[in-house]
This record gives structure tokens, C-alpha cells and sequence, in this order.
């Protein structure tokens, strides 16, 4: 696995707000990922204030790991986002992460974001 392949599953996963992939939105680029142990990938919200900033990060960690079936590290670039502790914290309490997983996916929306 490297940077190529992972911007080619990010390139199917969509800006919650856009019909456009976070790659191609800027959002995640190819510096913005780590492979080691865990995939890890940082991602710069629209803008500081983004309201769907949480939503990113929940859907490119989604589509990640149905794609790669492993977990995977998203978090908040740095300096990015007024909400950046908070949306990180949400990313790493895996229930709170299943339980908006979970809502996605019963109302559909899922598939609006994520088209692998």
C-alpha cells in the first residue's frame, strides 16, 4: 500500500456539502497521509469554521477502512479548524464514531459520500 493508492479511494469519497472528492477539494492531499503501523491521515476542513468538519473526517474514515479493512487514524490538520480538539476526540471514541456511522447508513446519506 502507499500515498497513491489511499488518494485513490479518498478520490471516491465525496465533501459532505459538494459533489466533489476531498482530494479534488483540497481537503486531503498526498503529504497529508502517514503509512506505518496505521494509515493515518490529516484533513483541512473548507474552512476554519466548517460545519460539516466532523462529517468529513467521519466519512473519509469510513471509506477508508470499508476500503482497506483496517482501522485508520483521521484526525484534523493542525490549526485548522475552530472545532479541531473536539472533532479529533469524536474520531477516536469509536462509539460515538459507529453511532454516526450508523445513522448515515440507516438514512441513506452514506452513499452520498462515500462511492467506492
Amino acid at each position: 500500500m502507499n500515498k497513491q493508492e489511499i488518494l485513490r479511494i479518498l478520490e471516491k469519497i465525496y465533501d459532505p456539502e459538494h459533489p466533489v472528492s476531498v482530494v479534488e477539494m483540497g481537503i486531503v492531499g498526498e503529504d497529508d497521509i502517514e503509512i506505518g503501523d496505521k494509515v493515518k491521515v490529516r484533513f483541512k476542513p473548507t474552512s476554519p469554521f466548517c460545519p460539516m468538519g466532523a462529517l468529513i473526517g467521519v466519512v473519509i474514515k469510513y471509506g477508508l477502512e470499508k476500503a482497506l479493512n483496517q482501522e485508520v487514524d483521521v484526525e484534523v490538520k493542525p490549526g485548522t479548524h475552530v472545532n479541531e480538539s473536539m472533532v479529533n476526540s469524536m474520531m477516536k471514541d469509536r462509539k460515538r464514531y459507529e453511532e454516526i456511522i450508523n445513522r448515515l447508513i440507516s438514512s441513506g446519506q452514506i452513499e452520498k459520500f462515500v462511492k467506492l
